[in-house]
């Protein structure tokens, strides 16, 4: 026979033989069923995408089948997360806010332990049981969030009549760092004696009499 949790102790087993005609024997003896530790299994799978810039979180989540019986309390841990992730080891809440730098596919590998209940009031208590673990890998895709660009230098708000004005664009955008956006300037408003250059950065021009 095979026996399970719930049979784990001492029995006595007893077997007695006939031989039909009033004769028999017995034979008895003691049975002690070990316990065998189960690792935790997870059950459900992480969330698979993540928005830059955006708060991330996803419950990973394990059950034990020795916890009820044998008072094991499942734990996590994540296996080289990338900085941006951590997790609370008894949740198994993962949380964490990707940036720009991060925004591309990558793999979460969370393991979930057994430890006994004893060991964890009582730490330095040795449980003589070897605690067991459950490796589970999640692809996670981080989404991109385009991001516009902002001026980043105001410009000389007077001309002078006859003399030149010079004015040099500046702007800054988080993708371009990222290597996502290049920048383009296009003039969609101005006087007719200011002109963009070809760089498409250097604003210039003379005003005259009629300009003032």
């Amino acid at each position: 026979g095979m026996p399970r949790g719930v049979d784990v102790g001492d029995t006595v087993v007893t077997v007695r033989a006939r031989d039909g005609k009033g004769g028999g024997a017995s034979q008895s003896w003691s049975v002690g069923v070990s316990h065998t530790n189960h690792a935790p299994v997870f059950v459900g799978v992480l969330d698979s995408i993540a928005v830059e810039d955006s708060l991330y979180q996803s419950l990973g989540y394990a059950r034990d089948v020795d916890s009820a019986l044998f008072g094991d309390v499942v734990r996590y841990r994540l296996i080289d997360p990338p900085s941006w992730l951590s997790i609370d080891s008894v949740s198994g809440l993962i949380t964490g806010t990707p940036s720009g730098l991060n925004a591309r596919d990558t793999v979460v590998t969370l393991m979930a332990y057994d430890v006994l209940s004893s060991s964890i009031d009582h730490p330095s208590a040795s449980s003589g049981q070897s605690s067991l673990f459950t490796i589970h890998h999640s692809p996670l895709y981080i989404q991109h969030v385009n991001h516009p660009p902002a001026i980043t230098y105001l410009p000389d708000s007077i001309a002078t009549e006859d003399s030149l004005y010079v004015y040099y664009l500046t702007a800054d955008d988080p993708d371009v760092r990222y290597g996502r956006d290049s920048l383009r300037t296009r003039m969609i408003a101005a006087p007719a004696w200011l002109s963009l250059d070809s760089t498409g950065w250097r604003l210039s021009g003379i005003p005259r009499w009629q300009n003032v």
